[in-house]
């Protein structure tokens, strides 16, 4: 019981922490998200194991209509491994980006807001694919640009301090430019594809996404 009262106690310390909102003021967000995966197919021992994590730190203003409009950039890693009997597969990616972010905010309650973010990035990222199988490794980097929104909860701890959650670009709209680099283990081009792609996503598997995010706001 004691521990139901405190759960309480602290759940509505959070909502009520008086965080200042001025238009005008500055503000430090940044947000963070990780995605592990993991599957096994008993019957053949096949399994695949992945992380994936992006970091996005960003700089803004309060506005006087409820909002924030922030400006900052992101860093993401993907790595992704297979095992299918005795062959092994390696995918590993890398990239990084700038992005503009619009945040409307929409009080729920006394000091906390459903948020509705519409995000605007563009990356620069490489990946490598090696498959025990082949000794073929494939190399390639992708420029992508894109639109999203991102819906989400935030609330203050702290008169400085608000944490956010939800999903980062539940949907969006993409367009990716890539080049698919396929070499030997002797280092000998095989072949080369370049490809261009515009593409309507929904859910949380974007290509600027981890799912689900955690994010702060520190109020200056």
């Amino acid at each position: 019981m004691n521990k139901k009262l405190l759960l309480i106690g602290i759940s509505f310390a959070f909502i009520t922490a008086n965080a200042q909102f001025n238009a005008g003021q500055n503000i430090f967000t940044g947000s963070f998200g990780i995605n592990v995966s993991n599957a096994n197919e008993q019957k053949n021992a096949d399994k695949t194991n992945g992380l994936g994590l992006f970091i996005n730190p960003s700089f803004g203003k309060f506005s006087k209509n409820n909002s924030i409009n922030s400006w900052g950039f992101l860093i993401g890693f993907d790595n992704l491994t297979s095992q299918f009997g005795l062959f092994e597969e390696k995918q590993n990616s890398s990239r990084f980006g700038l992005q503009y972010n619009y945040t409307k905010l929409f009080p729920v309650v006394s000091n906390f807001y459903f948020t509705m973010g519409l995000g605007v990035s563009a990356s620069l990222g490489s990946g490598k694919n090696k498959n025990t199988s082949s000794a073929n490794e494939v190399n390639s980097n992708f420029f992508n640009t894109s639109v999203g929104l991102s819906p989400g909860f935030m609330f203050p701890i702290s008169k400085k301090v608000l944490l956010q959650t939800g999903f980062n670009n539940m949907a969006s709209l993409q367009f990716n430019s890539s080049t698919r680099v396929t070499k030997n283990v002797a280092g000998v081009v095989l072949s080369e594809v370049k490809s261009n792609a515009v593409s309507l996503n929904g859910g949380t598997n974007s290509f600027n996404s981890s799912g689900i995010f955690l994010g702060f706001t520190l109020l200056m």
